[in-house]
């Protein structure tokens, strides 16, 4: 098991996934790789899972879990849960407008691997805004934050 930080502390991946088996492999995956998980089947417990922890570094939902807007939306409909990796097995067909906010949006393999990397560049970047160095920075370049959401496959 790999040892991160970020902020000081251990990451906390928040993950919404419908599906319990695929909760459970991709839950086993980020803990491996040194991550605390709580892990959610649906928008109402993903709201609770947000709310209860501490300091959630991430959030990795599959836009199919049920009541999915109520767990990401504020009671304005803005997107209320940062950063958010969306994680679907057809993103370029994805209809949702909250897509647009979301920091990535990766594709559903068998292979956890580019997830698991999102996940880390996305971590890396944020700690590198948070310091303000800006060699760590420009090695984000390829992974704007601000911009729309970049496909990983």
């Amino acid at each position: 098991m790999k040892n991160r930080t970020h902020k000081g502390h251990t990451p906390t991946v928040i993950l919404a996934e419908r599906n319990s088996r695929i909760r459970r492999f991709l839950e086993r995956e980020f803990r491996s790789e040194g991550y605390c998980v709580v892990s959610v089947g649906d928008g109402r417990e993903l709201r609770k899972a947000a709310q209860s922890t501490a300091e959630p570094d991430v959030f990795v939902i599959d836009i199919e879990v049920p009541y999915l807007e109520e767990g990401l939306l504020d009671s304005h409909g803005n997107l209320a849960l940062h950063p958010l990796i969306v994680h679907a097995l057809m993103p370029e067909a994805a209809h949702l407008v909250v897509l647009a906010q979301a920091e990535a949006v990766v594709e559903k393999k068998a292979d956890p691997s580019s997830l698991k990397q999102t996940v880390a560049r996305l971590l890396a970047c944020d700690d590198a805004q948070s310091s303000s160095s800006s060699s760590e920075i420009e090695k984000c370049s390829p992974f704007p934050l601000s911009q729309e959401p970049k496909y990983e496959s």
